[in-house]
This record gives structure tokens, C-alpha cells and sequence, in this order.
């Protein structure tokens, strides 16, 4: 019963990602946190652990019956000396390149597991993104919810294509699921993005795609997170803003396609001396000019509005 009485005059304070950094109480600091990557709690010999408090990394509670000292994530025991689960991912089947042990596919700085049955990709990066595609007024007209979900202000009316494009998504009976990421996770399974000459910079992966397609109903825009932060803007206004927003609008009955429809075309031809004749220079260009047009339109318009930000 003390102990209860105790614990219910404590006040955590945890941080954005939602672990415990500083527990007070009648505005005396009893506890103070910070964390390495996986979870570990730096020793603070300055300020001591309070042992009334057992809410820390990622806001779960450390069972320490026993002196098993591990993490209670719900689905999952964590143990953040050894940076694993002590017992096999349910989820595992979806994440077969990774093993069913480890902890945010060993990638904590850029992944969260909240429950530690499936990742989800933390939204503080991608929240920036989202914010960097607008101008500073209409990014006033946004707001993130705690699970990251996007809350735009129906009523502001703006001349900005991408904050048009952002309300539309954002009032869609679709989920679409914003990330910065090095790989995605497609019907077939985890992909890692290509480098060098094939280098890309993100992904729209929609439902019954023909190529990379959503691993379920969602829609899943992944943009590349070695991008700087201007080409993050620049690759989210492209796909979430021409790609699943051309998505959305095909769904809702407008004769749209939201993919690119590269064909070959004659640019001309130069004389070659070694052979004697003139030969044809033949190029890609996109068919779907509807949606080429969106796209160049708002990625120009980010990447100027970012500039002048």
C-alpha cells in the first residue's frame, strides 16, 4: 500500500519517442534518464535511479521479479544489455531477412517497436519531411497526432498544390503510411533501396501493383533516408503528392493512372563518320503526361518554397 501511495505521487516526464528521461516528484527531481540506442541507461552517478520508478525506455515497464531485470513490451520481454527479445518475433514470417530476435531490425536509431510484434517506422523524421513540402502558413494548418496520423485543417484554403495534394490524402478512406527508410517491405518481402547507377530515392508501393506492390491495403511512401534533407522533401512531394495522390484519385473514380508510362521516342540523329549515314537518337519520355505534370509541378514548388524558407 505504501509503495502504491508512493508511485502515485511520481511524475514521469518522458521524451517525443516516449521514454521515461526524468521522474519528479513535488517538483523535487528524483531520477534523471538518458539512453544508448538499444535501451541501455547510461549510469548517472550524479543522480541515481529512483527504485519506486521502473517506467523507462520506450515508456515500459522492467519486470525485475527474480532479478530478471527486462523490459515489458506487451507482446515481448526485451532485455537491453543483450539488444534482443528473449523470445521470437509472432511476426516473423513478414521479416524473414532479419533475425526473429533482434530489436527493430537492429536499426533503433531510425525504427521504433512499440509493442514488439511488428516495426513501425518512427514519424519524427518523416514529420519534417512532411513539414518541409509546405510554406511556413499552410504548415501551420497541420498537426501530428501521438501515433503520427496527419490532422490538416479542412477549412484553409491555400494556392499550394502540395498542401491540396496532403488535404486530399489526409481526408482519404485510405491509410497512407509516410517513411524514411533504407529499405521497404513489399508483398514479396523486404527490400533494400539500389544504389550506383540504379540509385533510387523512394517508393510508392500501392496495392496489387505489378511491381513492388503494398504488402497489404495500405499505401506505402518510403523515401531513401541517406537523401539530404532538401531531396527528402523533394522525393516525399514526388510520390505522396503525384504518385498516391493520382492513387486516391483513381479511386475515387477519375480516369487517372498513377503510374509512369515510359515510351521510346525519336530526339533526332547525328552523322556518324565512320559509318556514312546519319543514325537516330531515341529516348524515354513519359506518356502519362497528366501525372508528369503534377510531379514536376510540386517538386519545383517544394524545392523552391524550401529555399525560401
Amino acid at each position: 500500500v505504501l509503495w502504491h501511495k508512493l508511485v502515485r505521487q511520481l511524475r514521469p516526464l518522458p521524451d517525443h519517442l516516449g521514454s521515461v528521461r526524468a521522474v519528479v516528484r513535488n517538483g523535487q527531481v528524483l531520477e534523471r534518464n538518458d539512453y544508448y540506442p538499444y535501451g541501455g541507461r547510461h549510469e548517472n552517478p550524479s543522480l541515481a535511479a529512483d527504485a519506486a520508478n521502473r517506467w523507462r525506455f520506450s515508456g515500459k515497464e522492467l519486470q525485475t521479479t527474480a532479478g530478471v531485470n527486462l523490459l515489458d513490451f506487451g507482446a515481448r520481454l526485451y532485455d537491453d544489455r543483450l539488444c534482443r527479445w528473449t523470445t521470437r518475433d509472432p511476426m516473423s514470417e513478414k521479416y524473414y531477412g532479419f533475425s526473429p530476435y533482434n530489436y527493430c531490425a537492429g536499426d533503433p536509431v531510425n525504427l521504433v517497436d512499440p509493442e514488439g510484434m511488428t516495426i513501425y517506422v518512427k514519424d519524427y523524421a518523416s514529420q519534417r519531411n512532411v513539414l518541409n513540402t509546405l510554406s511556413k502558413a499552410d504548415s501551420k494548418h497541420i498537426a501530428f497526432s501521438k501515433t503520427g496520423m496527419v490532422i490538416v485543417n479542412s477549412m484553409h484554403e491555400s494556392d499550394s498544390k502540395a498542401f491540396a495534394a496532403l488535404k486530399t490524402l489526409s481526408e482519404s478512406k485510405v491509410n497512407y503510411n509516410i517513411s524514411s527508410s533504407l529499405f521497404y517491405n513489399t508483398k514479396e518481402g523486404i527490400k533494400v533501396f539500389k544504389f550506383g547507377d540504379a540509385y533510387e530515392k523512394g517508393m510508392t508501393l500501392m496495392p496489387n501493383s505489378q511491381v513492388d506492390s503494398s504488402p497489404d491495403d495500405d499505401v506505402y511512401i518510403v523515401t531513401n533516408s541517406l537523401l539530404n534533407e532538401i531531396e527528402q522533401a523533394s522525393n516525399l512531394a514526388h510520390e505522396a503528392y503525384g504518385h498516391a495522390y493520382f492513387y486516391d484519385r483513381l479511386l475515387n473514380g477519375e480516369d487517372v493512372s498513377p503510374y509512369h508510362k515510359y515510351v521510346t521516342t525519336y530526339l533526332g540523329s547525328v552523322w556518324d563518320d565512320e559509318a556514312g549515314f546519319y543514325v537516330a537518337i531515341n529516348g524515354w519520355i513519359d506518356s502519362n503526361t497528366e501525372l508528369a505534370t503534377q510531379i514536376n509541378s510540386v517538386v519545383n514548388e517544394v524545392i523552391l518554397r524550401f529555399q525560401n524558407r
